[in-house]
């Protein structure tokens, strides 16, 4: 993921750092959650020892678009 893109759609600047300095890392998942509500998909993911949720936007049949990210 581009580093400035990062910067724009984390939910804070903690996040943002986070994910910048640790670009080179993959991001896994632990388990299976994905929740919906109205139209955003929450999808939960890890980085080393930290937990994000990112939100996805439906864009067409196949694509979704990463709105936001927060770190936990």
């Amino acid at each position: 993921m581009d580093k400035d893109k990062i910067v724009q759609i984390a939910v804070d600047e903690k996040t943002a750092d986070y994910l910048k300095s640790n670009s080179n890392q993959e991001l896994y998942r632990v388990d299976d959650f994905i929740s919906k509500e109205d139209d955003l998909i929450r999808y939960k993911l890890c980085l080393k020892k930290r937990s994000f949720d990112f939100y996805l936007e439906k864009k067409d049949f196949w694509n979704y678009k990463v709105v936001a990210i927060k770190m936990y």
